[in-house]
């Protein structure tokens, strides 16, 4: 499986696929298309499969926005997700809807 991304006009980031330790790499490449944004909502509604080095990867990317509550939102996460957060201990720091 791969991952995809979208950057819609709205400062909205739509991710589907997979976003684990194979995916993460290409991703974060490309984090200058989309992490620009002043404030930015990440969709991940479209996530099949999540890994612990997408959880990473989620933290360092509100670390990139300065931990500002008001510049990152994180929506539409699946249970796996919500679960690998909660078990690392980063589940409130990642505020996931």
């Amino acid at each position: 499986m791969s991952l995809s991304w979208e950057l819609q006009d709205n400062n909205r980031v739509c991710i589907s696929g997979e976003l684990t330790r194979n995916t993460v790499p290409q991703f974060w490449q490309e984090r200058s298309q989309w992490l620009q944004q002043d404030s930015l909502t990440i969709d991940l509604a479209g996530l099949e499969h999540v890994d612990t080095a997408g959880v990473a990867l989620l933290i360092e990317i509100k670390r990139c926005l300065n931990g500002s509550q008001d510049a990152l939102k994180f929506e539409n996460a699946n249970q796996q997700l919500r679960d690998i957060a909660a078990v690392s201990g980063v589940g409130s720091l990642l505020s996931l809807s």
